[in-house]
């Protein structure tokens, strides 16, 4: 991941001191800042003879991650990732509702934000500006410079780790037939209010040009569009109303009235992976959304398509979010003198705001428990019950397949959705249930194959929670939970006792708690 801020105003208060600002990558020409969060000052940025540009790199701790399908995309297993991803977007997001997935994604990284710069001992600069990446690259032995503006980067951060924790536990695979199936989704993302771009090349310049769809705009209007449709010429007998950012662009600037033809234009689409926007590449980066590449020569080209978009500028249903062209001996310029947007200084509100906020989940969102357990017999059902019961009366709201599961249902979507959604499951153990996981048969079975996956991939977490109900801990225990503490309600003195240990597990609220370490004395 990205990230950048520009001020003048320098704070020792405000430097994150787990950056490494001497990190430099000897196989590129620009020097590598390994953090997540906006920090560096621009206007301390030196660019000499061109060949000197900041980036961020993405957190080391998503590096693992990463390289696992780093390895698939370079080996036999190339299509792998296409289809993960590809089986996460079809099947985990609903883009009716993209609105308030984005609004919640949003939400979580404020505070998640927060929470880093509390523990580094730092506050955000007052405001988070759009600038965040600058990179040197070639093109048929020509340097390129690349820019990138957003203001919706520091709301990554969180969003990503979700993203590849989900992809990790994805256990059914979606069959994509070829890349394209993918690529089809480009228009879509363009359209949901994450933001496009243009990048207009004429022998070394660069002319760049950004636009962003408002957010009051219906998305799902927008979304309807062929891959080819939207970054090929389009047909002059198309609505204008229903034209994407990217297609109302090049729709005009391509217009056959103005002289503009196909042959003035050398057309490259430049793409990677696609979810909701971001592109994976093999430099471990993040970017907002997928762009078009226009290599000309003919200066009318660029003057026409300069017009067109800042016509569409003035349009009601888009709200430029900035247009800039820049050559690449004006970019240090350009960032020093780069204004901030509205909804970055509304952003920077917002996290100034929580800063003195106790962080911790919203205290009237109830937690969210799933329990996983096998149908023993009728009175093992009815404790089960009694339990669920029991959690709901405690400010717990409880996933059961006896309150949720009628005829008409969709079981294994209900075991998928509930494991998902929940802050914690309960794993009933007894002797039935670990011989039903061990031959993953029937319902008990798939839901320990989605857990085992995420504990595999996430060994750290403290989601599942194991307890004994009947038997021996050995015998009632499958092998992938084996290591973990569990909480014994095997009787009823037992369910008393330990009750309210189960509560304070699922409300993170031990009894014992860690005191804050003393100052060092003075020896």
């Amino acid at each position: 991941m990205k990230k950048n801020s520009t001020t003048s105003n320098t704070r020792e208060d405000q430097i994150i001191p787990w950056v490494n600002y001497d990190k430099r990558d000897d196989k590129e020409d620009f020097i590598v800042l390994d953090s997540s969060f906006p920090k560096y000052r621009w206007d301390n940025i030196k660019i000499k003879d061109k060949k000197e540009f900041f980036i961020w790199e993405i957190p080391n701790k998503f590096k693992d991650i990463l390289q696992d399908y780093h390895f698939d995309f370079h080996t036999k297993k190339q299509s792998s990732i296409y289809d993960k991803l590809y089986s996460l977007i079809r099947n985990n997001y609903n883009f009716k509702n993209i609105d308030s997935i984005l609004d919640e994604i949003a939400e979580d990284t404020a505070h998640f934000f927060i929470y880093e710069c509390k523990r580094g001992n730092c506050r955000p600069n007052r405001y988070m500006y759009a600038v965040d990446y600058i990179s040197r690259s070639s093109y048929n032995g020509e340097g390129i410079i690349n820019l990138d503006i957003y203001t919706t980067d520091q709301f990554t951060f969180k969003f990503m780790t979700n993203l590849y924790n989900k992809l990790k536990s994805i256990n059914n695979i979606f069959p994509v037939k070829n890349f394209g199936d993918i690529n089809r989704l480009v228009p879509f993302l363009n359209s949901i209010g994450l933001g496009g771009f243009i990048i207009v090349r004429k022998e070394e310049k660069n002319i760049f040009l950004f636009s962003q769809l408002n957010r009051n705009i219906n998305s799902s209007e927008l979304c309807h569009f062929s891959y080819e449709k939207t970054f090929m010429p389009i047909d002059m007998e198309d609505s204008d109303d229903n034209l994407t950012p990217l297609q109302r662009c090049l729709f005009r600037a391509l217009d056959k009235d103005n002289g503009i033809t196909l042959d003035s234009l050398s057309i490259q689409v430049d793409y990677g992976i696609c979810d909701f926007g971001l592109i994976y590449n093999e430099r471990f980066e993040f970017e907002i959304c997928s762009y078009i590449v226009i290599n000309t020569n003919d200066d009318s080209v660029l003057e026409e398509l300069r017009d067109r978009y800042l016509a569409l500028a003035n349009e009601s249903k888009y709200r430029t979010l900035a247009m800039h062209f820049i050559d690449a001996e004006d970019i240090s310029s350009f960032l020093k003198t780069y204004k901030a947007t509205p909804e970055s200084i509304e952003i920077s509100k917002l996290l100034n705001t929580r800063l003195n906020i106790k962080l911790g989940k919203d205290k009237d969102k109830p937690i969210k428990v799933f329990i996983s357990y096998s149908w023993d017999s009728y009175e093992h059902k009815k404790w089960v019950l009694d339990l669920a019961n029991n959690l709901t009366k405690n400010g717990v709201f409880i996933f059961l397949d006896q309150y949720d599961l009628k005829a008409g249902k969709d079981m294994i979507h209900f075991m998928e959705n509930s494991i998902k959604e929940s802050d914690k499951v309960l794993l009933i153990m007894t002797p039935t249930f670990k011989d039903k996981v061990e031959k993953r048969e029937h319902g008990t079975g798939y839901e320990a194959s989605i857990i085992t996956s995420e504990i595999f991939y996430n060994h750290d977490t403290e989601k599942f929670i194991p307890i004994i109900k009947e038997g021996e801990r050995d015998k009632c225990t499958p092998n992938f939970i084996k290591s973990r503490i569990y909480i014994d309600m095997s009787n009823d003195v037992k369910y008393s006792s330990n009750f309210e240990e189960l509560l304070r597990t699922i409300y993170d609220k031990p009894k014992i708690m860690r005191p804050p370490i003393g100052k060092r004395p003075l020896l």
